[in-house]
């Protein structure tokens, strides 16, 4: 069973890396323009 601590951590690192993701797309578009 996972601690809810550890769940907690998960998702946040998953929104993170979701963000950076994002954030390289909207860079890599601004570059293009």
């Amino acid at each position: 069973m996972h601690r809810p601590v550890t769940t907690v951590l998960t998702m946040c690192n998953q929104l993170e890396n979701t963000f950076y993701e994002v954030a390289d797309i909207t860079r890599l578009d601004k570059t293009n323009l």
